[in-house]
């Protein structure tokens, strides 16, 4: 979603809008170049280390499942992970 973000950045500069004053723009994801843009891009940090972690955990109670033959059929797991707001030039900040 960051790279779309990076695309409006372009856009709007290009349309003559000035950022963040007449539009503030955000992206989701904080890949790296939302530090090297031009303003720099305010982002959403998902929290990837803790999905992550978790994923492994949860892969590995379905292979220790499967393994002991008390695999459960598949089911949805919610993983509710923190996130953080990184404010930069592109909204202000």
């Amino acid at each position: 979603m960051t790279t779309l973000a990076i695309g409006c950045l372009h856009a709007l500069h290009e349309a003559g809008r000035s950022i963040p004053e007449d539009v503030a723009v955000v992206g989701f994801d904080d890949i790296d170049d939302t530090a090297f843009t031009s303003p720099t891009l305010s982002t959403v940090s998902p929290g990837r280390e803790q999905i992550a972690e978790r994923a492994v955990e949860l892969l590995a109670i379905r292979i220790q499942n499967r393994v002991e033959g008390t695999d459960e059929p598949d089911r949805f797991v919610r993983v509710d992970a923190d996130f953080e707001v990184i404010a930069r030039e592109s909204t202000g900040s």
